[in-house]
């Protein structure tokens, strides 16, 4: 989906708050539960509409990006992270060093982690793996 104001050469008053109320609007029109997914910035805004509808969130997939620490409460939905150079033991080293990140990955308590093998944009430079992962994310 694309986010309000993307769209828009200078979006005024559109911030992580529309988006987030965006996606919770998104999550309200569709029936049963839903699996959210979020690339790089796009992981505080899934964070954010599965914290506002938990009851409707059956997982959250973060692709390249770590949720987003304090402010936003954990809840009780799986969790799966995939990153595109990093596995489980390489993300947690590497959150040691993020202070309130590593905290809020911490605090969840089912949580995978699988490693794309690409750079930032995996969509664009593995879209079959990122692909595969995704469907396999989502059957879990």
């Amino acid at each position: 989906m694309t986010m309000p104001g993307v769209d828009e050469p200078h979006p005024d008053g559109i911030g992580l708050a529309e988006w987030v109320a965006a996606a919770v609007e998104r999550i309200d029109a569709l029936p049963g539960e839903v699996v959210l997914v979020g690339h790089s910035g796009g992981g505080s805004v899934v964070w954010g509409a599965a914290d506002a509808r938990p009851d409707r969130v059956a997982r959250v997939v973060f692709v390249d990006t770590v949720p987003t620490p304090p402010g936003f409460p954990i809840n009780d939905f799986e969790t799966e992270m995939l990153m595109g150079e990093y596995d489980r033991e390489a993300l947690e080293r590497e959150l040691e060093k993020w202070g309130p990140y590593a905290d809020e990955y911490r605090a969840i308590e089912d949580v995978e982690v699988a490693r794309i093998g690409s750079a930032h944009w995996p969509q664009f430079s593995w879209p079959q793996r990122l692909g595969e992962l995704l469907v396999e994310a989502v059957k879990r």
